[in-house]
């Protein structure tokens, strides 16, 4: 052995058990623990309700249908408090539910959301609990009836966008949060429907399609199929106490001088009254744009205040108009029907040129048979310091023989998780799928590729830094031996692909490499596909650069460091199979959470932990790859089935000619030649060396031989 072999091997070791013990050490006392279940009567959870109602003075008992505790302060109901694990079971990212505690108050409006058990590996052990603290927190206070959009617009919220919470996600944690809101929401609408009136489910009216008399102008009007406000200017000035004249700020209409206002109200799905209106052709047209179980309302305008300001963006939510169902808001957003033809009524409508049609959405509870509210809001500027609010309400009903009543449906649960979130993260999918089949393809073909491709290296590099920058940062693609242990305690608890389908972009890349592993062996995701391998690809590529002289280590010590990965695997295996969670935290010796999930945004000592390990890489190429990582032992042993030997070799190489070799960066070709599968990365350099004739030694020499030949004796002529 040489010396400086002697010297590394000692360096190595004293790295690797100081570097795993420290980076375990780290691991176990950074990560905070999930916390236990909570039952019905612990005195731990009657003070995290306390934390959600802070003026509640009375805890009642536990009920079981639904089952939630009642909060009040003294005799008055101040709302309810529920465990999720009673009322859902969706499951999470690590394949067990998230327990939260939920808090909402007698009007349907959240009073905060506590996290009370969970095993997601991005919050116990890469991000930490606050993030999750952190986003919950957004809970408190928005109105279950809310939409809530997980992600925050450019540019800040817009200000005309009503029932609508933007909540600032955990980019990281995708997966994990989308479930977290499907619990929170999910669970508290079982309880709202049950607990409050105003969410309590109602036999829904439906529109008798079949139901049609031809009425004129007049004929609708008289009916009260088509709602005629009428608001005096006296009216308004008597409910200011002030005159109009007061508000010159005020955005007028075209009409300032008029004595009233003329505001007429319809709703368009009942065929009597929108194919009246409209007309056959519109009123087709709009049933075409419409999607299942959407209404669509008309609203027109005129006098000096239309019930849209004159600077109304369309497709956006009105401000100065609102419609009223319960007590509770429903959302309109305009629909621009009218934006290529100006609006073309039943004779006899007055001709306003302020017509709109609103679109109004399933998710609101709007309820077309019942009594509704229409409320007109002034906004009335005396300057641009003082201005001065007012709203006026009228109601509107349609018939109830345009409607029939279905038998209550209990609300079709959300599309599963993994479905909405291979829908939202659909051209990801396609993008991996066309370099998988791209990356497949260069694997079939290779030995064609190599005789007649000149720049090897740069397609090579080009996917490498493909798999970096969009697999790794961008779709957070890194596989771990995580996955391998979840899949070991599924198989034993009983098979749930869904916890797999939960990430598009893993389940892809798991399914490829375990199909190329049969036939290819671990090389095409070690050498192609895993983005903190091109980390070391490019540590190694600097290494060379800056001419960085290389570690020698004697075959029998690289042989032995070879082992100690494996040894890894048997341990964490062992160790998931008594404990996922703790395994999961043993399992920080992977610096992939580290360098590609969170990007080396972490706590110190893992941070150190990834550079050093990177930092080696430019002394022994790959070494993480080569002596620790136990993802790589994991998959060496799946692929001792490989089907193929793809990469060619000649007679020559080992017996004469050892240059790829020497030219191979993992040490993975034997002196006799063969080619160790178990430590190959198929990164392909020895095939285009093999392939190219002024780089294979086998054919310099030959070349070399063929001009030292001596030119045959020709005799001269005499």
């Amino acid at each position: 052995m040489h010396a400086c072999g002697l010297h590394s091997s000692i360096r190595l070791i004293v790295f690797l058990l100081c570097g795993l013990l420290a980076v375990l050490h780290a691991s176990l006392s950074l990560a905070a623990p999930s916390a236990s279940p909570l039952g019905a009567d612990t005195s731990v959870v009657r003070q995290d309700i306390l934390d959600l109602f802070p003026k509640a003075t009375v805890i009642g008992d536990f009920q079981q249908d639904p089952p939630l505790w009642p909060v009040y302060q003294l005799h008055e109901l101040l709302g309810y408090a529920f465990e999720s694990r009673h009322l859902v079971d969706y499951s999470g990212f690590s394949g067990d539910p998230i327990n939260l505690l939920i808090g909402i108050d007698s009007g349907g409006r959240f009073t905060g959301v506590k996290v009370l058990q969970h095993h997601e590996p991005i919050f116990l052990h890469g991000l930490g609990p606050q993030a999750l603290q952190d986003y919950v927190a957004q809970y408190a206070g928005i109105r279950l009836s809310d939409r809530v959009v997980l992600k925050k617009p450019e540019g800040g919220v817009p200000a005309d966008i009503e029932g609508t919470a933007y909540f600032d996600a955990v980019t990281k944690a995708t997966v994990s949060i989308i479930v977290v809101n499907d619990t929170v929401l999910s669970s508290a609408l079982k309880v709202a429907r049950k607990t409050l009136e105003e969410f309590a489910q109602r036999s829904p009216s439906i529109v008798k399609d079949d139901m049609f008399e031809p009425l004129s102008w007049r004929q609708m009007l008289e009916r009260g199929l088509v709602k005629h406000w009428r608001i005096a200017r006296t009216e308004v000035e008597t409910a200011l106490d002030a005159k109009l004249s007061d508000y010159p700020e005020t955005l007028w209409s075209d009409e300032p001088d008029s004595d009233a206002i003329d505001l007429y109200f319809a709703y368009l799905n009942a065929p009597s009254v929108g194919r009246n209106l409209l007309g056959e052709a519109s009123f087709e047209h709009l049933k075409y744009g419409l999607r299942d179980k959407e209404s669509a309302v008309l609203l027109m305008s005129g006098g000096f205040y239309n019930a849209v300001a004159p600077d109304f963006k369309p497709g956006t939510i009105p401000e100065r108009f609102n419609l009223l169902q319960n007590g509770l808001p429903i959302p309109l957003r305009d629909l621009n029907f009218f934006s290529s033809v100006g609006p073309r009524l039943i004779d006899g409508a007055p001709p306003y040129a302020d017509v709109r049609v609103f679109r109004i959405r399933p998710s609101s509870g709007f309820d077309p048979g019942a009594a509704m509210q229409l409320q007109l809001r002034f906004d009335l500027k005396k300057n641009h310091l003082i201005s001065d609010q007012l709203s006026m309400t009228s109601s509107y009903q349609l018939p109830a023989t345009f409607f029939t009543r279905q038998a209550i449906i209990e609300d079709a649960a959300p599309a599963p998780a993994w479905v909405r979130i291979w829908q939202s993260r659909q051209l990801e999918i396609i993008v991996l799928g066309i370099s998988l089949i791209l990356l497949s393809g260069l694997f079939v073909y290779q030995h064609t590729l190599m005789r007649t491709m000149r720049h090897f290296t740069v397609l090579r590099w080009s996917f490498l830094f493909f798999t970096l920058f969009f697999i790794g940062f961008y779709s957070q693609g890194q596989l771990s031996v995580v996955n391998i242990f979840t899949l070991l305690v599924e198989i034993l608890k009983g098979f749930d692909i869904r916890v797999f389908l939960l990430d598009p972009v893993i389940f892809i890349l798991w399914s490829f490499t375990a199909l190329s592993l049969f036939i290819w062996g671990r090389g095409v995701f070690c050498g192609w596909l895993c983005p903190f391998g091109v980390l070391q690809e490019m540590a190694a590529w600097i290494a060379a650069r800056l001419r960085i002289r290389q570690w020698c280590l004697s075959d029998s010590i690289h042989r032995t460091l070879l082992k100690f990965k494996y040894l890894l695997l048997i341990g964490l295996t062992l160790v998931s199979l008594i404990s996922l969670d703790a395994a999961m935290r043993l399992s920080e010796v992977e610096p992939f959470k580290t360098a590609i999930t969170l990007v080396f945004v972490r706590s110190w000592p893992f941070v150190l932990y990834a550079i050093v390990l990177l930092a080696l890489g430019l002394f022994i190429n790959k070494f993480y790859c080569r002596y620790i990582c136990p993802l790589g032992a994991g998959l060496a042993l799946l692929g001792k089935l490989h089907w193929l030997e793809k990469i060619r070799r000649r007679p020559e190489c080992g017996s004469r000619c050892q240059m790829c070799r020497k030219r191979c960066q993992v040490n993975a070709i034997h002196a006799n030649g063969a080619i160790d599968y178990d430590e190959c990365v198929q990164c392909l350099e020895c095939l285009a060396i093999i392939n190219d004739r002024n780089e294979c030694a086998i054919d310099l020499l030959q070349l070399k031989q063929s001009l030292r030949q001596p030119a045959r004796f020709k005799p001269q002529p005499i």
